[in-house]
């Protein structure tokens, strides 16, 4: 799965509206999402903290870093939806990664005509 299609099916796990539905996607990080008062802004899980734990909090993942392992888990209780990345030498990036992938898994299982 690309950069681009793991970030279009993160953002409509979480219920958000691309600004352009044929393409929203930054090539340099991030898609143009549609925010408060019909704005457009950039929405880049992949490489704001911010907004990858914004992702997790909206839908309710667990966290864990395993520092010995060198990997990230995020996911679902039930674990309906998971993802492990290593760390590599980046615990920060490998985290967001795990999380925006744990959302793009329910993304795609979110039928065409609906959202959350």
């Amino acid at each position: 799965m690309t950069d681009r299609e793991m970030l279009e099916w993160a953002a409509k796990a979480a219920g958000l509206t691309l600004a352009d539905p044929e393409d929203s996607y930054i090539p340099s990080g991030g898609l143009w999402i549609v925010g408060a008062g019909g704005r457009d802004l950039v929405w880049d899980p992949l490489h704001d903290d911010a907004a990858a734990l914004r992702l997790a909090v909206i839908l309710r993942f667990d966290l864990i870093t395993h520092t010995r392992h060198g990997m990230t888990y995020a996911g679902t209780q039930n674990r309906s939806s998971c993802s492990y990345v290593d760390h590599d030498e980046d615990p920060y990036a490998a985290t967001r990664r795990a999380i925006v992938l744990a959302a793009a898994v329910i993304g795609q299982a979110i039928p065409p005509d609906k959202t959350t």
